[in-house]
């Protein structure tokens, strides 16, 4: 599965530094948002959160091994953010009662964004096209 980086850097400019968004080759569109090293655990292997029209993806990666966490959208039950004075860190729950993705060390607007990603997700889940992979602007 080959992925490809669309850029932004005209006028229209993605305003979250630490989001990039990605065109797979299958049309789907996506947005990574990288947790910042300097909070802990992230230092060596930062900790993403992958927002699509289809799931939220938690990737964390270690020394030997890549760990990916999924929750497919219209199983998310509830997004809580605890914001401190500079990270958040985010509480993916999932209807199921299996375990919530978690992340910390990401900016307040990165954690704002994954949360508004994943309701207009929700939100087009509902309609007759369901989204058509496509994630609504910022």
């Amino acid at each position: 599965m080959a992925r490809q980086i669309q850029v932004n850097d005209g006028p229209d400019a993605n305003p979250f530094a630490g989001c990039r968004t990605v065109v797979h080759s299958f049309g789907m569109v996506s947005e990574i948002f990288k947790a910042s090293r300097f909070t802990r655990g992230n230092f060596l292997f930062p900790t993403y959160i992958e927002v699509t029209d289809q799931s939220v993806i938690r990737h964390k990666r270690s020394w030997f091994s890549h760990d990916e966490m999924s929750i497919t959208i219209n199983k998310v039950a509830s997004v809580h953010i605890k914001t401190g004075v500079i990270w958040s860190e985010i509480l993916i729950e999932s209807t199921g009662g299996s375990d919530p993705v978690t992340s910390h060390g990401h900016t307040k607007a990165d954690a704002r964004r994954i949360r508004e990603l994943i309701e207009a997700a929700q939100g087009n889940l509902g309609t007759p096209t369901g989204g058509g992979g496509k994630l609504n602007p910022p």
